[in-house]
């Protein structure tokens, strides 16, 4: 079974390389990325809605994370949550519970208190409603209760809602109308274009080895065991080899004795 220490050890690896906490410096930021943060901020300090909608998978999250960052806490108080299935108390009541505001009888009355606490907190109230796309309908008509109530003279708190391009065309239609007016901010983030990934900063490739030369093929064995070879020692210019015992031996020359044999005669 393949373990998270049997890659790390395989690819000779400490840690994870690519962890879902992305530091501030390693954010691409590109042309998109820049101008929906820039939008977000400027509603922050407007105290306004915003609506940030983006494809799955293209760094909404991350986005609202660095606005996050880049806010000063003394100021600032974010609350983030993903308030898909409200319950029985409702969009008003959850948020009311989470500012610990006591709830009232009617959604009106629990609205009219939340927004009047809001209202007297020395800091900016940022909310932010991610994956705002899953709300229901209920929910949608608390948001525009919420801003017919207080936003229309004051902004007592900003609100972000932040989801998938469907989240824009349910905004659009007349129910939602009220609500769809009072956005301040509307703004997308759009994924990398071709060019843009192209331009992206790659890591030098490695450095090539040096091909090791081919050794020469090795030579079969044979299952016979290796005779010894018996290599003669070289010897000087002129020297005669010795012959064997056995051999037969040129006849000596006699012409010489004959010769002086004759001589004698």
């Amino acid at each position: 079974m393949t373990t998270l220490e049997t890659l790390l050890h395989h690819f000779g690896l400490t840690a994870v390389p690519f962890d879902r906490a992305v530091p501030p410096e390693g954010l691409l930021r590109h042309p998109s990325f820049g101008e929906a943060l820039e939008r977000l901020r400027f509603a922050v300090d407007l105290r306004g809605p915003a609506l940030l909608v983006a494809p799955p998978g293209t760094g909404k999250s991350v986005l609202l994370e660095a606005l996050c960052a880049e806010l000063s806490t003394s100021d600032v108080r974010v609350i983030a949550t993903q308030l898909t299935a409200c319950g029985p108390f409702g969009l008003v009541g959850q948020l009311a519970t989470r500012y610990g505001t006591p709830l009232r009888r009617t959604t009106a009355q629990t609205a009219a208190a939340l927004l009047d606490e809001l209202g007297r907190s020395p800091k900016t109230e940022l909310l932010i409603l991610d994956e705002a796309h899953r709300l229901p309908d209920a929910s949608l008509e608390e948001l525009r209760l919420l801003g017919q109530l207080d936003f229309d003279r004051r902004a007592p708190f900003a609100l972000l809602l932040a989801g998938q391009p469907v989240l824009r065309e349910r905004l659009q239609q007349p129910d939602f109308d009220a609500l769809w007016q009072r956005l301040a901010v509307r703004t997308s983030l759009a994924p990398l274009t071709d060019r843009e990934s192209a331009e992206v900063p790659r890591p030098p490739p490695p450095r090539r080895r040096r091909p090791r030369p081919a050794l020469p093929p090795r030579r079969r064995r044979s299952a016979l065991p290796a005779q010894p070879r018996h290599h003669a020692p070289a010897q000087p210019p002129g020297h005669r080899r010795p012959a064997r015992r056995g051999a037969r031996r040129p006849p000596a020359r006699r012409r010489g004795r004959r010769a002086s044999r004759g001589l004698r005669r």
